[in-house]
């Protein structure tokens, strides 16, 4: 008759019946902030400048004068190294490029330490340009050539522009374990130049001034791109990028004074880099 007996009956410890299973450690909700991969790349770039007002100072020559709608074109590197040749010999140039560290955090949102190396110059000295102010001690507001000024005005050790962009990138179709995403970035600034003048003094005499390196400006961007993560080829990713950024360039240094401008880029880049994933998504 044992069989009828309880468990208590039986000396039995009665088993508790569980209603809800525990969640197991997958199931648990992650930190949403918790870092779910790294990037690193380098990439190349062009970049497009809308025509802009520049501010020349030469306080020694009494010449303080706006030139307005000045047109400048990027640098390139093929340029320097086929005939016919800028400088009059073939010169090694680094390319424009673009660097960036990122993370992205498991709610798809993330930080980017950007590099773009930018180059500005202006290769076109006979375009009549808008001169406004007080040059070497006249007054003027005239319409002449920028040439009978300068004969060289660029920032090509580089136009500097180290960023720190918020990110929020967005899943697209694409094959497993491949991740393509639509990736959107904005943030500010600060501008590390190099500038390269020859500008005519008083005296007719052509002044030559580079550099040096020094902080000066600021710069506000706003960037979209397309990034193909090639996961099971070890994280290598390809990112194409379109960037509108506005840059303030304070006191670059020209033969004895300064010049300050704002700059609208229009920058494309290509970048190829490696993801470092800490996640199994």
């Amino acid at each position: 008759k044992d069989e009828f007996k309880t468990e208590a009956q039986k000396g039995i410890e009665p088993t508790a019946v569980k209603l809800f299973a525990e969640p197991s450690q997958d199931s648990k909700p992650k930190n949403p902030w918790r870092i779910k991969s790294l990037d690193v790349g380098y990439g190349l770039m062009r970049v497009g400048y809308a025509k802009s007002d520049v501010h020349f100072r030469q306080p020694g020559y009494g010449t303080d004068v706006v030139i307005h709608d000045l047109k400048a074109q990027d640098r390139t590197s093929y340029q320097y190294l086929v005939p016919p040749f800028p400088n009059g010999y073939p010169q090694p140039d680094e390319p424009q490029n673009n660097v960036k560290v990122s993370v992205e955090f498991e709610n798809k949102y993330g930080l980017e330490l950007n590099l773009k190396h930018n180059k500005y110059t202006v290769q076109d000295f006979d375009q009549h340009v808008h001169f406004d102010g007080t040059l070497h001690g006249n007054s003027i507001d005239e319409v002449r050539p920028f040439g009978s000024y300068a004969s060289r005005y660029e920032i090509t050790n580089g136009l500097n522009q180290i960023s720190l962009l918020g990110t929020r990138s967005f899943d697209l179709p694409s094959p497993k374990p491949h991740r393509l995403t639509f990736n959107t970035k904005f943030g500010p600034g600060i501008m590390l130049n190099y500038p390269k003048s020859a500008f005519i003094n008083p005296q007719g005499e052509t002044e030559r001034k580079e550099g040096p390196y020094q902080l000066g400006g600021f710069s506000v961007m706003v960037e979209n791109s397309l990034k193909y993560d090639m996961k099971n080829w070890g994280g290598i990713f390809l990112e194409l990028g379109h960037s509108m950024s506005y840059i303030n360039v304070m006191n670059a240094t020209i033969p004895n004074g300064s010049s300050s401008q704002s700059i609208w880029a229009n920058q494309v880049h290509l970048t190829l880099g490696k993801t470092f994933h800490f996640s199994k998504d």
